[in-house]
């Protein structure tokens, strides 16, 4: 009888704990998200900042989210669109099960750029290379991304607009996953 007593002592003492903790982490909770709203605020006006600049201001960046489609050898977007000299990042996921990349190329080169590319299947250090063939008709290239991995591309805009082809020039590659990077005045 005596164990009993202590025991049911024991486990109101532990309510009693229990319930001032829990009072404790509600206000911590509501404190944080106080916190949060604050800081999605600032964020949310600087936002709005930057979508009132002018939009013919070459500098304001342009940040491109991209992925391969899994399975499809595709990426997620065909056309995207930047004006000239601009600043331009694309975020590039791979979610697929093997590796791929991509190029950004001068206009009318696709086929001479894709055969290089496929050449590089040969060249013992082709994927130290990342399958991106060395020639000046390539203008800018992500190294080759592993499974699950993601990679940004830093980059200007040509100055001069135009239809940029981008690909993923792993060998066989280039033909299916393809895509045009449309530049603007």
């Amino acid at each position: 009888m005596i164990k009993n007593l202590i025991l049911c002592g024991c486990f109101g003492i532990l309510l009693v704990c229990s319930s001032a903790s829990e009072k404790k982490d509600s206000k911590t909770s509501q404190q944080d998200s106080s916190i949060q709203a604050q800081a999605n605020t600032s964020i949310d006006a600087n936002r709005i900042k930057a979508s009132e600049t002018d939009p013919a201001d070459q500098t304001q960046t342009k940040t491109i989210i991209m992925s391969i489609v899994p399975d499809m050898m595709q990426f997620d977007k065909e056309l995207i669109t930047v004006k000239a000299g601009q600043k331009v990042i694309i975020e590039l996921e791979n979610p697929d099960g093997m590796q791929h990349n991509m190029v950004i190329i001068k206009p009318g080169t696709t086929k001479k750029v894709g055969a290089a590319a496929d050449a590089l299947a040969r060249d013992p250090k082709g994927a130290q290379k990342n399958y991106v063939p060395d020639m000046p008709e390539v203008l800018h290239a992500t190294k080759l991304l592993d499974p699950e991995e993601v990679v940004t591309l830093t980059f200007t805009a040509p100055a001069t607009p135009g239809d940029y082809p981008f690909m993923c020039t792993f060998p066989g590659h280039w033909r299916m996953m393809n895509g045009i990077m449309k530049v603007t005045k």
